[in-house]
């Protein structure tokens, strides 16, 4: 998000759904969502450096 001067990430699941394989669906339920928490936390902290909300697409 740094390297690029965009508007936001789109994370493309439907295209790519083999996430976290490995363990129980509850784990990896809790692994998903956490990904995405941290994502749109750096979207957010990059968005504030910039001045202006940067989109988180799924």
């Amino acid at each position: 998000m740094r390297r690029y001067d965009c508007d936001g990430l789109e994370l493309d699941f439907n295209r790519f759904p083999a996430f976290f394989k490995d363990g129980p669906t509850e784990g990896r339920v809790v692994k998903m969502n956490s990904l995405v928490e941290r994502t749109r936390t750096l979207l957010d902290r990059v968005g504030d450096e910039r001045g202006h909300r940067l989109r988180l697409c799924q």
